[in-house]
């Protein structure tokens, strides 16, 4: 088990990595006081061609994270996602899917599960910082890391307000971003809102979490130097018309007659993939 902490506002940000998914990508565990995430990324083995990239983000809330257990007499199974939590999910979602490469195209999913929550850190901003540092250290290639913070304003700005201070500020809101390689603060995601503040108040906001950023981001960097793994090289990609037609000529008509019959179909597919990969070898 690995542990390393970061200072942030008046409070500490702490990453446990225990190995508690061996199966996964990547994983990581955050916590701020004592609201506590865990993350996961994992990514499938092969391609698969869907048109647009196959990213899942979910993040789950239970019961047990706030104390509360419920009985077992009715309920048999979880209920379905929450608003708070849908958004959530929406709101990591935003700020990790800008940073894949174009040409992945296997299936990624990233889960963030509130074990503890203490009723004054929202376990939002641990979840987009806790999804960014379970990809950040897995192979799955993602261009990373990038921070995100949540300021709020009641007499003066505030850098990780509690629920207090949210819901008496005008201002509340949660920035992502990341340094690009002149190393230039790039924010990719902004949610939040605002009390009829004026334009020089939210600027403020803005500078205000540039070192807040900063710090997480080198903060994860830090982390993937000791305990990060390889990134996999995902190929570019070919597209070749003229290949593409000799194919469809030579295995179009057993393609479609597989997929009539259910019980050869896995088999007799596995043979066409391998006379194709025979056929290119052969001729180019």
């Amino acid at each position: 088990m690995s542990n390393f902490t970061l200072t942030i506002g008046d409070k500490e940000l702490s990453v446990s990595l225990n190995n508690l998914s061996e199966r996964a990508n990547g994983e990581a565990m955050v916590r701020y006081g004592d609201t506590v995430v865990f993350a996961t990324a994992t990514m499938s083995n092969e391609d698969v061609d869907k048109g647009f990239f196959p990213l899942s983000v979910n993040y789950e809330e239970k019961f047990y994270a706030a104390g509360k257990i419920g009985g077992s007499r009715f309920t048999r199974r979880e209920a379905k996602p929450s608003d708070r939590a849908t958004l959530i999910s929406r709101m990591i979602d935003r700020a990790i899917r800008p940073k894949f490469p174009e040409e992945l195209k296997r299936e990624v999913q990233v889960i963030v599960t509130c074990l503890s929550w203490d009723g004054e850190n929202d376990p939002g901003v641990l979840g987009m910082i806790a999804s960014s540092l379970a990809l950040h250290l897995s192979d799955i290639p993602w261009d990373g890391p990038l921070g995100a913070v949540r300021i709020g304003r009641t007499e003066n700005h505030i850098l990780s307000p509690d629920y207090k201070e949210r819901s008496e500020g005008n201002t509340d809101i949660v920035v992502s971003g990341f340094f690009d390689k002149k190393d230039k603060l790039i924010v990719n995601m902004i949610e939040g809102s605002f009390k009829e503040e004026g334009e020089s108040s939210i600027m403020d906001a803005f500078y205000l979490s540039e070192k807040p950023l900063r710090d997480v981001c080198d903060f994860q960097k830090k982390i993937r130097e000791s305990s990060g793994k390889e990134k996999l090289e995902i190929a570019s990609s070919f597209k070749n018309e003229k290949i593409e037609k000799e194919i469809e000529e030579k295995v179009g008509k057993r393609i479609a007659e597989v997929f009539l019959k259910k019980e050869e179909r896995e088999t007799k597919l596995d043979k066409i993939k391998e006379d194709i990969s025979l056929f290119i070898k052969e001729k180019y």
